[in-house]
């Protein structure tokens, strides 16, 4: 039974009934929170009677270890444990001459092991058909792919038009959403530009899509969860082994899967699956919410982990023990803001002795990258901003030079700083396309451009490409391509020495000044706020 109504997928799940019914495997592929899992068992309810023995389910989303694979199947079909015969064998003599569909979802968590267990029941049975869900496709010569995409959404400027929400899948998820949580909710001409405006930014995905709340912002910001980056002790939890124990001092930053391509390379923040984890679904790996509100769960683990409580529930990837005499208010800012600023220095852009930097925008990120810079050999760093306390604070960390952008030629004097040379690196982390011009404008020969700041999603900037012919370089940077448990301790051992003035970022509210905070931090009043309970 379905919780809530499933909407669009006409041509997919017309596509897929023809391909299962021609071949005995078929690959539902496509990125995270396209849909593949509700598409899956959709199709599955749906020609449920073609299968004599029935359609099961194998949900792999949390199984992380290949020998898991077997039994997790095994346990969906009910089949007992037979002792010390491979688990393979047994559920190969369970499925043969069997008539059933078996769904295996989510097996880019374990693709190796999904491909050989189906490799091995299709070779050895004439019956079983499977429906397999993931991000790639598993490589088995039977295998039928069916790309997923993500649901229609009308093109910018798309006027109104009666039936939109039936032409675009995205629109109709929005609005039957929303009309769950705010009774009569329809789109029409005074809402339809929002609306289409939000899907299109969400990209169409539905995992994307479907937390929204009527008024198009996330139940994450509704919970008074925005933005948390915590510190913690830990309590006492589960069993089995784990990296800290109760009383520790721990610092909590970005979640990760830890077992795709990025993150065995040592890349977390370019997880496969950080967006769903980070920012997207709100919920445990295993699905299940973390918070509610009048009996309904609500977006929350932001971050792995939001923070804007007494008490969090934090993956353990999240997690980074530090010492015991370690002051948490203080060091609350590395986990986030300050670990982008050092990272994108000292990860990315790795600038040589005597280099020249500039950074546009002076906020947490920026300033960061000044103090990053000081502990470098480089000839000039110029801070760029339109507000002078934070030019001024900006000198105070590290920045040789100053530009106020509301009231200096920024081009101009980036030319006179740099004798006309431009810059050899530049931080952009204000988000507006048009200072990321401007950074790009002003860099010299082979020089590089970190992008920091996230604009809306499709926004576009216009760039002079005969200037790339001399080497430029842009670089899209998520957390200073970070690996947290590596940089972090090296940034609290920084503030122990005296050389990472995080004290002059932060500003303490109560819980109570939670409003007053984000309203200080928006208007260039505090750079970092930190709520303390």
């Amino acid at each position: 039974m379905e919780a809530t109504s499933f909407v669009g997928r006409r041509y997919e799940l017309a596509e897929a009934k023809r391909l299962l019914a021609a071949a005995r495997l078929v690959t539902l592929t496509g990125p995270g929170g396209v849909g593949k899992t509700r598409l899956a068992a959709r199709l599955a309810q749906q020609i449920a009677r073609a299968f004599a023995d029935g359609v099961w389910f194998v949900q792999l989303a949390a199984v992380q270890d290949d020998a898991i694979v077997p039994h997790a199947v095994a346990d969906a079909l009910g089949i007992r444990d037979e002792g010390d015969r491979p688990p393979l064998d047994v559920l190969v003599e369970h499925l043969a001459g069997r008539r059933l569909l078996l769904v295996l979802d989510n097996c880019e968590q374990v693709p190796d092991a999904c491909a050989t267990l189906i490799g091995t029941v299709l070779a050895a049975t004439d019956g079983p058909r499977v429906l397999a869900t993931s991000r790639h496709r598993l490589g088995l010569a039977e295998e039928h792919l069916l790309p997923v995409p993500p649901l229609r959404v009308p093109a910018q400027g798309t006027p109104l038009q009666q039936g939109d929400s039936d032409e675009f899948a995205a629109l109709q998820l929005f609005a039957d959403r929303a009309a769950a949580v705010v009774p009569g909710f329809a789109i029409g001409a005074e809402n339809h530009a929002a609306v289409a405006r939000l899907c299109r930014r969400l990209d169409g995905l539905p995992l994307a899509i479907e937390p929204r709340r009527a008024d198009g912002r996330h139940p994450l910001q509704a919970a008074g969860h925005t933005r948390p980056r915590g510190r913690r002790r830990r309590r006492a939890g589960g069993g089995g082994r784990h990296k800290v124990a109760p009383g520790d001092k721990v610092l909590l930053s970005f979640t990760s899967c830890g077992r795709c391509g990025s993150c065995r390379a040592g890349y977390p923040a370019y997880c496969d699956t950080w967006l769903t984890r980070n920012l997207l679904s709100g919920l445990r790996d295993d699905g299940t919410p973390t918070v509610h509100r009048d009996g309904i769960a609500i977006g929350a683990h932001f971050f792995g982990q939001s923070s804007f409580a007494g008490h969090a529930l934090a993956d353990e990837r999240a997690v980074v023990k530090v010492g015991i005499d370690a002051d948490l208010a203080v060091l609350a800012p590395l986990s986030c803001g300050v670990l982008t600023g050092f990272g994108t220095m000292w990860n990315v852009l790795r600038p040589a002795a005597g280099s020249t930097l500039a950074v546009y925008g002076a906020g947490a990120v920026g300033l960061s990258a000044v103090m990053a810079a000081r502990l470098l050999p480089l000839r000039a760093v110029v801070a760029v901003d339109r507000v002078p306390e934070r030019l001024a604070l900006a000198a105070e960390l590290g920045a040789t030079y100053t530009v106020d952008a509301a009231t200096e030629n920024v081009d101009a004097r980036i030319s006179e700083i740099t004798g006309g040379r431009g810059v050899d690196h530049a931080v952009e982390t204000s988000g507006d396309p048009t200072v990321l011009r401007t950074a790009v404008d002003a860099l010299g020969i082979r020089g590089t451009c970190a992008v920091v700041g996230e604009p809306p999603a499709g926004t576009e900037v216009t760039l002079d490409v005969q200037g790339f012919m001399f080497g430029k370089r842009i670089v899209g940077v998520t957390l200073g391509d970070s690996e947290p448990e590596t940089l972090l301790p090296v940034l609290v051992t920084l503030h122990r020495q005296g050389r990472l003035p995080l004290e002059r970022l932060v500003r303490y509210y109560s819980l109570d000044e939670l409003n007053a905070a984000a309203e200080d931090m928006h208007a260039g009043r505090v750079v970092k706020p930190v709520v303390r309970f």
